[in-house]
């Protein structure tokens, strides 16, 4: 049976070591000026005074944490840099068929097709993004806004017309 080529679509949000790397020290970088000024006593007196004045339990309770407990966040910006690095992108662009899906790896060359049945699609939240899943094409379920993609209209558009959604 031959399948006719509907679009294809180019990942456009940069997944390559480079970009994660970047990904990573930008998120530290955020982290280490939010961890410096919180340190700064004017700034602990300021916002001990604030919490002082308005007399709400839970902005007494922010704003401890941010004065004492802030540092523990660095355990969760250590754990996004490990899943950022260690998550491989196995495609660069997805082309949609008549008859199913095909994930192309263009560094190698290699497509990976599956029928329509053998690809699962969900919305993201506020249907502003999209999961898929193909253990038939070797694609595990991820998450993809329709902005990282290059004509994300028609992308939508395609996958929403013949994609296997919602199962």
């Amino acid at each position: 049976m031959e399948r006719t080529l509907v679009s294809e679509h180019r990942l456009v949000s940069d997944y390559s070591m480079k970009g994660r790397i970047k990904n990573v020290v930008i998120a530290w970088v955020v982290f280490f000026v939010l961890l410096g000024v919180t340190r700064i006593p004017a700034v602990q007196d300021a916002m001990t005074q604030f919490s002082r004045s308005v007399t709400v339990d839970w902005v007494t309770g922010a704003v401890d944490f941010i004065i004492n407990g802030f540092w523990f966040l660095a355990i969760f910006v250590l754990i996004g840099t490990v899943v950022t690095l260690i998550r491989k992108q196995t495609f660069d662009t997805i082309r949609v068929y008549d008859t199913g899906i095909g994930f192309l790896d263009s560094k190698s060359g290699e497509e990976r097709y599956a029928d329509h049945s053998q690809v699962k699609f969900s919305h993201g939240q506020m249907q502003e993004s999209f999961y898929v899943e193909s253990k038939a094409a070797g694609v595990k379920m991820r998450n993809y806004g329709w902005g990282e993609f290059a004509q994300p209209d028609v992308l939508r558009n395609n996958l929403e017309r013949y994609g296997n959604w919602g199962v």
